[in-house]
């Protein structure tokens, strides 16, 4: 592979017309190189976060609150954090399934936050908001893209954040402080907001990183890039209400409702 040449065009050259083993070296390399992260339900219930770093490693949650918690503005400036052992009831255990394949967590996270005010109270983490639990719940996946060289699919990263801290999310790891680090963060979302700029400042994604889905009438999306539009989306244009007025297609055709 020489440094420029994307791999899927390595694919398309020399796939499955060769035969299927002839890419199974890419497939695995592709699988390797990327995670898959669902985000529309991180902020759901009172679920806690799944990762006891956050007690175990004090780097790791100084960095949390230092990149992440304190400069999003959640009145947070203290964490507590610690590892409980978890009882079940006996009827729960015997209801479960009893395979080897499945094994009960016998630990559990507890968070609980400081905010900032007269009132020193912990608040605990299922009492949050649920931005502030989503924002908790995908700073292991941030973590990630800031230290190591991985492609992260996220589905619905704005679910629960303002679209101000999804905006300033977006721009941390479009333009990273350092360039040692090759992380890409490919997601899904329905918030437009990211098509305008701010703070006199260009959107915070270039035209070549949006990409629109149009369904056709047999169900099936079409995927094609903003810079296709080229003179219809230019810098001094405004993509947002451009897109909005239908302009790049993948608009819904919603008919009027009634209630």
């Amino acid at each position: 592979m020489q440094p420029n040449v994307a791999v899927l065009s390595k694919l398309a050259q020399h796939g499955p017309s060769k035969g299927r083993d002839s890419v199974q070296p890419y497939y695995k390399a592709i699988l390797a190189a990327t995670r898959w992260k669902e985000f529309s339900s991180s902020a759901m219930g009172n679920m806690a976060p799944p990762d006891q770093r956050l007690a175990q490693d004090a780097d790791y949650q100084n960095w949390i609150m230092r990149h992440l918690i304190r400069p999003a503005d959640l009145g947070i400036e203290e964490m507590h954090t610690r590892i409980d052992d978890i009882e079940y009831p006996e009827a729960m255990r015997k209801s479960l399934p009893q395979t080897p394949d499945f094994v009960l967590p016998d630990k559990q996270l507890l968070l609980s936050f400081i905010h900032r005010g007269k009132d020193r109270q912990a608040i605990e983490y299922s009492a949050e908001s649920a931005g502030t639990r989503k924002l908790l719940n995908i700073s292991e996946e941030l973590w990630i893209l800031a230290h190591e060289s991985v492609a992260t699919f996220a589905d619905e990263l704005s679910a629960s954040l303002h679209p101000r801290l999804l905006d300033v999310l977006v721009r941390a790891i479009n333009e990273p402080d350092s360039q040692r680090i090759q992380s890409q963060l490919i997601f899904a979302t329905h918030d437009t907001s990211l098509l305008e700029g701010r703070d006199g400042l260009p959107p915070a994604l270039r035209r070549d990183q949006v990409y629109f889905t149009k369904k056709g009438t047999e169900g099936m999306s079409e995927l094609y890039s903003l810079a296709e539009f080229k003179d219809n989306a230019r810098p001094n244009h405004n993509l947002r209400k451009r897109y909005m007025e239908g302009l790049y297609g993948a608009i819904p055709l919603v008919e009027k409702l009634t209630l």
